[in-house]
């Protein structure tokens, strides 16, 4: 599996998008699912204090954060 390192910055910005993307959600749909289960392996990440991402993780993050999914 190939990993990509990444910039504690980086992973801050995506965590403020996702969740900002999830503030004043009335209905799960699979969108808001995908989103929120990104979020969660973001934080694992984050607790884990690695900053080194799969690239299949990493490539849905972008996708959520900047594409809006």
């Amino acid at each position: 599996m190939a990993f990509k390192r990444v910039k504690l910055k980086e992973l801050l910005f995506r965590e403020k998008t996702l969740i900002s993307r999830l503030n004043n959600v009335t209905e799960w749909t699979p969108e808001t699912a995908r989103v929120a289960n990104a979020l969660t392996k973001l934080h694992e990440h984050l607790d884990d204090g690695v900053y080194e991402i799969p690239e299949d993780e990493w490539e849905e993050l972008d996708r959520l954060t900047y594409y809006g999914g």
